[in-house]
This record gives C-alpha cells, structure tokens and sequence, in this order.
C-alpha cells in the first residue's frame, strides 16, 4: 500500500522536523495520495510513519507507541495522529513568525516585482494556502521599490 503513495510524494521531502511548517504540505499531499489510492483511515495511520523522516519519525513513533494510561496508545487513529502532528509541528509561534514574514516582506532594490510575487507565494504555499497570495497582495503594495 506504502507504494500506491510514491507518485504523489515525487520530488517531495518527509517530513523530518526542520520547516515547522511543512506540516501542511505533508499533510495535504498524503491525504490527497490516501485519497487517490482508496485507503482508509485505519490503513493510512501506520503508513504515515513511511513518509516521515529523521526527528520528525523518531517523535512519531515515540508518541505511537507511548501509553498515556493503563495500556491505552497516544495515537490510535488517523485523525488523533493528524492532531498530534500539527500540534506539534504548526504552533501559536511558527503560525505567527510565518504570518509576520509574510506580511513584512519587502522588495529589495533590483529585484522585479515578479520575483517578490514568486517569494510571497512560496512563502503563502509553506502555509498551504492557509494565506492566499491574493489576500495578503495589498500588504506588498507598500514592500515595492519607489520606481514601481
């Protein structure tokens, strides 16, 4: 079943902990690719731990198999697990630092206008469209070079 997933995650790293908030990015794609490939959620909790990588594995698995009471797992399910990950990795401060990045970019001289577009939308699909480029386009009105 693992395998049905490689052509979703193609050209796409694990999860390994380092981009706080490439939870999103993770999260969307394997959800699509479970989609695509007619998993269940029972068959795509123990499938999560293939597509993630270094700290980020290490932490998952701890947390799967942790007990919080008398013989009951952290994370039984699917969405218990989904939880976990975005608690973990989309926190009140990564969401704010992102947000403030965002929103402060500016244009540096000799730079085009196009090439700031391109960072503000990688930097909105970090936060998978969670901010929309569109939205937040007002904000770098007042980020441009005076010649713009």
């Amino acid at each position: 079943m693992n395998r049905c997933l490689d052509g979703a995650f193609k050209g796409q790293e694990p999860l390994t902990g380092t981009s706080l908030l490439g939870v999103f990015t993770f999260l969307t794609t394997f959800s699509r690719a479970c989609d695509a490939a007619g998993l269940t959620h029972g068959q795509a909790l123990p499938l999560l731990a293939f597509r993630l990588s270094g700290a980020s594995k290490r932490a998952f698995s701890s947390a799967l198999n942790s007990k919080t009471g008398h013989r009951t797992y952290a994370i039984r399910t699917y969405g218990v697990a989904i939880i976990w990950l975005l608690a973990k990795y989309a926190t009140d401060s990564g969401m704010a630092s992102a947000y403030h990045g965002i929103i402060t970019m500016r244009q540096p001289d000799g730079k085009s206008p196009t090439a700031v577009g391109l960072r503000v939308e990688t930097q909105c699909d970090r936060l998978d469209l969670l901010f929309h480029a569109q939205v937040v386009k007002d904000v770098f009105i007042n980020g441009l070079s005076e010649i713009v």
